[in-house]
């Protein structure tokens, strides 16, 4: 029988959940969680879900130092009890990361692990022409000792295999996988104010809000009242909080300067009608990295309204899709609730490629594949 461990280093730690479903289909699986972020599903056995420390953010520099290495040295000697070890982890606070990487490395270079995958959100820091060498230099390290490699997309998939990373194993595993039969929870659009979650936490630096704004500015005050933007998370800076502030005064808006809850962000997506991701293409989204527009849409029945090419193609029937701030401005004046719930029920169709089963299936033949290699 199949085992597998499932270290999961990202600061959100989604995919322990969306991993653990599927893999727990083909055998036993174990949850190692870095910190406390995760809510363990009703439906995970508790006792399969090891967490490393629960407040890692009163700790000081030291104490998680010694974390690090004691999550790195806790996959190491524990991988000989599993047929894989799967390694998931966001590189957006690189310089953090690669701190945990390199303990990782030390302790897989000692046992000469072969039996581990690893799953990454953002390949670019694994290229050889990465803004550091150092970085770089790390990373590719690490695939010396790597069973395969995973990614969230095909597209990420192409970027990887035309950078010729590495000739090891890869694929593609889905950032998000939901229950099966999925049975979405929309509330059919019936009132006249649209409702649309403005996604992500507010910083300016990585989202195109002036799109948004010049379509507010420049829409007339009866199709302005047809909507209220709900901003998901809160300001990061000084700057981003004074944009809401003027913001208020010139459409109908809601936003907060703390996190939400889970509880509270399940209550906000099943009230909105629609999503909106304004990012800053100049991050990669939809090449070297996938952005979560698709997998939220999926999680929460929820369509979208997100820039071009921002997604993977199987996310194209569920997301209203513009290239700059006139073309978004001509979608939101012509908005209608037939096109909101056409839309729906696109993503409810979506849903099933990301289905438990599905994911069984997909990932037994993809390691079975690898096994014979």
């Amino acid at each position: 029988m199949r085992s597998f461990l499932v270290a999961d280093m990202c600061y959100h730690q989604v995919m322990a959940e969306s991993l653990y479903y599927p893999l727990s289909q083909l055998g036993k699986v174990r949850l190692l969680l870095n910190e406390a972020n995760f809510q363990v599903a009703r439906d995970i056995n508790p006792s399969d879900v090891t967490i490393m420390s629960h407040r890692s953010d009163t700790m000081n520099w030291f104490q998680r130092r010694i974390l690090r290495m004691r999550f790195a040295l806790t996959v190491a000697l524990n991988q000989k009890k599993y047929t894989n070890v799967v390694i998931t982890a966001g590189v957006e606070y690189v310089p953090s990361l690669v701190r945990i990487w390199w303990y990782v490395i030390i302790c897989i270079a000692c046992l000469r692990v072969r039996n581990i995958i690893f799953v990454v959100h953002n390949v670019k820091y694994w290229e050889k022409k990465a803004h550091s060498k150092y970085y770089g230099l790390v990373f590719r390290k690490i695939l010396r000792y790597a069973h395969s490699f995973a990614c969230l997309s095909e597209q990420v998939l192409t970027f990887w295999n035309n950078a010729s990373i590495s000739n090891v194993e890869s694929f593609v595993v889905p950032f998000l996988t939901v229950r099966d039969p999925y049975v979405g929870s929309c509330r059919l659009p019936n009132k006249e104010v649209i409702r649309i979650v403005v996604q992500g936490t507010v910083c300016q630096r990585r989202k195109r809000y002036d799109h948004l704004i010049f379509a507010l500015l420049n829409m007339s005050d009866k199709v302005r009242s047809r909507f209220k933007f709900i901003f998901q998370g809160p300001p990061v800076s000084e700057d981003d909080r004074e944009m809401l502030r003027r913001l208020e005064s010139q459409a109908s808006i809601e936003w907060r300067d703390h996190y939400m809850t889970n509880n509270e962000m399940e209550l906000l997506m099943q009230s909105c009608d629609l999503l909106l991701a304004p990012l800053n293409t100049e991050y990669g989204y939809g090449v070297f990295r996938e952005s979560g527009i698709g997998f939220d849409c999926v999680k929460y029945q929820r369509g979208a309204i997100a820039q071009a090419h921002m997604c993977s193609p199987e996310f194209t029937d569920g997301i209203i899709s513009y290239n700059d701030e006139k073309e978004l401005l001509h979608i939101l004046e012509e908005l209608s609730l037939e096109q909101i719930e056409q839309v729906y029920q696109n993503v409810v169709k979506i849903s099933r490629m990301f289905s438990h089963s599905f994911w069984a299936t997909r990932l037994s033949e993809l390691l079975c594949r690898d096994a014979k290699k």
